[in-house]
């Protein structure tokens, strides 16, 4: 894929990069430049600190790096490459043999609603995947994985949910500079990987003073929203879990051969889960105690990150996260607990508006331009049912005053539209076992519930101002 080919699927974003490159290609010469910048448009709060004899409010900090259209230009096309590649290596339907592992690996970027949909089959139920001992989907730096281990007698299953920070006030340039290794067994350029490395190795220090105080310093930090980011993201990721993949082969390592003797002609996947449900550690402690899922932030620590991760036992799929979405049981009259939708998280509703220009000029033909904005995001989620909680009332307050008016195409933020997709027919949900989902992961009541949506529901008027302690929840659990 070329300069020109990349640009027509890039909108307004692939125009400058494009114009760019042709300057390039005539010889005109440029300044490698990038910039930070606050991310203004999202003002979550963090925490209360005191600056003198004064509270002051401060914001969740983020800084968005920026970079000029001429590193795009010079990268994008390897970036796109990489990107391909990795949807067609990382793929749902493929199987890699990794030591004793039968390993299933899915690069998720990009993916629809309906591919999690089958994603979460591959995770819960083991009639649909049999032939994985280990399934790991990844998009950027967020993951969720499972591991079962079974033999005649023993089942042994986890559920993983990860996500780790990379760049962000927290690393080196170790992940950056190990990241040519894998960049130079893929043939990628010198010239490409150095460009890379130079713009995102170095870090900034910023203090300044306008209507909000902003102070910041930060290491290593890739650029934000590009390709690359997503790919350097996910192949870390992956690369994270193979790691502590290892570690646990290397723990069973100090076994006697013999032990794989015993089972003459079972394959040496069955050979591994035979010996950790025989096999006692010198403190007397089997091996699948031994390691447990604490070993992984471990074994990410010596790849030098930092992991946030929750483990649960079993294969209950309804209490991970993915994607700012959680799989849901869809109504059903038999009592099918591996049938899962994927769902956006009811915190959606915190960040549902977020527009980088002004209504006006994205609906020139709207009365209430506010109003029409907000119908047509909503209606890119006509899938939500109206009685799937919190968001289902939210959008259909946005929905009230339709507008079929001229939208400046391609101008609404991404982030406004749901990611990630799925077809318009709304879907019929288990609406009662939603409810008790959503109550157990914000540990919210029915009374809480019912008032939160009572206000949602008391809405006349966009734009308007509503505040209820459920939206801090929400916050406070899927954004802190």
């Amino acid at each position: 894929m070329d300069v020109e080919e990349c640009a027509k699927i890039m909108g307004t974003k692939g125009k400058r990069i494009l114009d760019t490159h042709n300057a390039d290609v005539a010889g005109e010469s440029f300044l490698y430049k990038k910039s930070y910048t606050v991310k203004w448009n999202e003002t979550l709060p963090a925490k209360e600190v005191t600056v003198g004899e004064d509270h002051v409010q401060t914001i969740k900090p983020r800084a968005i790096c920026n970079l000029d259209p001429i590193f795009h230009s010079r990268t994008t096309q390897w970036a796109r490459a990489l990107s391909e590649w990795m949807h067609n290596t990382f793929s749902m339907e493929r199987v890699h043999q990794y030591g004793p592992f039968r390993v299933r690996i899915v690069f998720c970027s990009g993916m629809t609603a309906d591919d999690l949909d089958k994603l979460g089959g591959y995770m819960v139920n083991p009639m649909m995947d049999m032939q994985a001992d280990f399934v790991l989907a990844v998009a950027g730096d967020d993951s969720v994985a499972r591991l079962m281990l079974t033999d005649h007698t023993t089942h042994f299953s986890r559920l993983m949910e990860g996500d780790f920070t990379m760049y962000d006030q927290s690393q080196d340039d170790g992940p950056l500079k190990s990241s040519s290794l894998w960049m130079k067994a893929l043939r990628i350029p010198a010239d490409v990987q150095a460009l890379w490395y130079d713009s995102f190795s170095k870090g900034y220090k910023s203090k300044m003073k306008q209507v909000f105080r902003i102070e910041g310093e930060t290491t290593p930090q890739l650029a934000t929203g590009s390709t690359i980011t997503t790919d350097m993201n996910s192949l870390n990721n992956i690369f994270m879990y193979l790691h502590w993949l290892m570690t646990l082969v290397e723990k069973a390592a100090f076994l006697d051969v013999a032990t794989y003797d015993i089972y003459g002609q079972l394959d040496d996947a069955q050979k591994v889960n035979a010996m950790w449900k025989n096999a006692q550690m010198p403190t007397g402690e089997s091996l699948v105690e031994a390691f447990h899922l604490a070993t992984l932030p471990k074994a990410a620590s010596e790849l030098g990150f930092t992991l946030k991760m929750k483990v649960y036992k079993g294969n209950d799929l309804q209490q991970a996260t993915f994607l700012k979405g959680m799989w849901v049981l869809p109504y059903s009259q038999f009592d099918d607990k591996t049938n899962f939708r994927w769902m956006p998280l009811p915190s959606a509703v915190i960040k549902l508006g977020k527009l980088l220009r002004d209504p006006s000029e994205l609906t020139p033909q709207a009365a209430n331009p506010m109003e029409a904005c907000a119908y047509m995001i909503a209606k890119s989620y006509s899938y939500v049912p109206p009685e799937y909680p919190i968001l289902g009332p939210f959008l259909q307050v946005m929905l009230r005053e339709p507008y079929y008016g001229k939208v400046r195409s391609g101008e609404f933020l991404t982030e406004s539209y749901q990611k990630p997709k799925r077809a318009d027919t709304p879907l019929l949900l288990d609406i009662e076992d939603c409810k008790y989902q959503i109550k157990k992961r914000y540990k919210i009541s029915d009374d809480q519930l019912e008032s939160v949506t009572a206000l949602i529901q008391s809405v006349e008027k966009l734009p308007s101002y509503i505040e209820h302690e459920v939206f801090r929840i929400l916050m406070e659990t899927d954004y802190s």
